[in-house]
């Protein structure tokens, strides 16, 4: 299948039509020209020196025009055909794992613990070249939102609408969160395997530390990062009423930091403040160090580029173009 870089360079293609035109018009005038000049010849000579002058003429016209067709296909792009090339790139892949639940939507990080969080993961995905990144959603389970990809735009889409609607079910299960998240690894190149997650760390089931396990047997490290206060905040709700428990109170959510920061370096990972101003530069050069350490190797396929092939047949037809014109010349 032929497929082209730059495919709308095609269009120049249009403007042979008065290229040919012109030609036309121009033979017309040369030919009145020359059987004025050959008047004193008889009309078996005429008629041989202007059919030779026509085909000559044409000819010359035909390989110019031909050059120029074959400039445009090859500034065009085209491509056919599958070859193998080798792939290095920085061998680290990146899930961002984000709680969804609730109690992200607590307003002791601003504007929420939620829209906090995506915008510190936004600003990370954002400035972070070289890396494929996924996003995975949690609050009564896990869902992989946007698989591996070297798309940011992708993931950015996704987090600058993402809210505590965007994933169904109830309660906080983050071990579920980051199994999704873990599970995007299955066709991933590079040895290094990060998971970023972006909770205040309350789980209403699952395990943390059973989490820690799983991904510390797959070799993928957490990085956590913990967004909210260990003061606390009320759960809102919609008309401006905030969850109550059992007794009719008001529902307190605290950041649980210290299991966040537990689970991270169970997994040879790290803990990071989300609430710092600086939190998506923190993770953005823990990130480069580790991308930094080594590259990922392998190949990959693509279409095979064919601009060459209409080069070279451009030129050879200009060098026909200008032979023609000279042995007109000299005849």
């Amino acid at each position: 299948m032929v497929s082209f870089d730059n495919g709308r360079a095609l269009f120049f293609l249009l403007f042979l039509i008065p290229l040919v035109l012109w030609a036309a018009l121009y033979y017309r005038g040369r030919r009145r020209g020359l059987a004025a000049f050959l008047k004193a010849l008889d009309a078996e000579e005429q008629r041989g020196f202007l059919e030779g002058d026509a085909r000559s003429f044409w000819r010359s016209e035909l390989f110019f025009l031909l050059f120029i067709a074959c400039a445009i296909i090859a500034l065009s792009g085209p491509r056919w055909g599958i070859r193998l090339v080798p792939e290095m790139r920085r061998g680290l892949d990146v899930i961002i794992a984000l709680d969804v639940s609730r109690s992200m939507d607590a307003q002791d990080a601003l504007p929420s613990r939620l829209r906090r969080a995506a915008l510190v993961a936004g600003e990370l995905v954002g400035t972070s070249d070289a890396l494929r990144f996924g996003l995975a959603l949690g609050r009564g389970r896990g869902v992989l939102a946007v698989p591996l990809t070297g798309d940011a735009e992708a993931v950015l889409n996704y987090l600058a609408v993402i809210s505590s609607a965007s994933a169904t079910g109830s309660g906080t299960n983050l071990e579920d969160l980051l199994g999704a998240a873990s599970g995007a690894f299955q066709d991933s190149l590079p040895s290094k395997r990060r998971i970023v997650l972006f909770s205040d760390g309350e789980t209403l089931s699952g395990s943390l530390e059973r989490a820690a396990e799983k991904l510390k047997s797959r070799d993928t490290a957490l990085v956590a990062v913990g967004i909210g206060s260990e003061e606390g905040a009320v759960i809102p709700l919609n008309g401006g009423e905030f969850l109550t428990g059992g007794d009719g109170k008001p529902v307190m959510s605290v950041l649980r930091q210290g299991a966040l920061r537990a689970c991270a370096e169970k997994t040879g990972g790290v803990y990071i403040d989300g609430n710092r101003e600086d939190a998506a530069l923190l993770l953005k050069n823990h990130l480069d160090g580790l991308a930094s350490e080594g590259l990922a190797g392998g190949v990959k396929r693509e279409s095979r580029p064919r601009w060459q092939l209409f080069m070279i047949a451009g030129l050879c037809s200009l060098f026909l173009s200008r032979a023609g014109t000279r042995r007109r010349m000299r005849g």
